[in-house]
């Protein structure tokens, strides 16, 4: 049986956490603390589906401090809604 390779964080969530990380956030808020906890994460670990639907509902929201490739990547993966595309999965959403 060969053994089975867990990749880390992809590219897009990476450049997704360093330039959430440089926002303003409300203090104190659930978001804040969770783009503080994903930057100072070990990289090579995957995010869960949990995770990755979150960090791209907050890209989502906060979109208005990101830049603008940043923020058409956050539409492709969120459907420009802000909540995971209809199969439930985070990918890029088809057109």
């Amino acid at each position: 049986m060969a053994p089975t390779f867990v990749a880390g964080m992809t590219p897009d969530e990476i450049r997704m956490v360093d330039a959430l990380y440089r926002c303003r956030f409300t203090p104190g808020s659930p978001q804040k603390r969770f783009v503080r906890k994903m930057a100072a994460r070990d990289r090579r670990k995957a995010l869960t589906e949990r995770q990755r639907e979150y960090l791209w509902r907050v890209a989502w929201s906060w979109r208005r401090q990101l830049p603008p490739e940043l923020v058409a990547l956050a539409g492709v993966y969120t459907g420009c809604k802000g909540f995971p595309n209809t199969s439930g999965r985070m990918e890029p959403v088809a057109s």
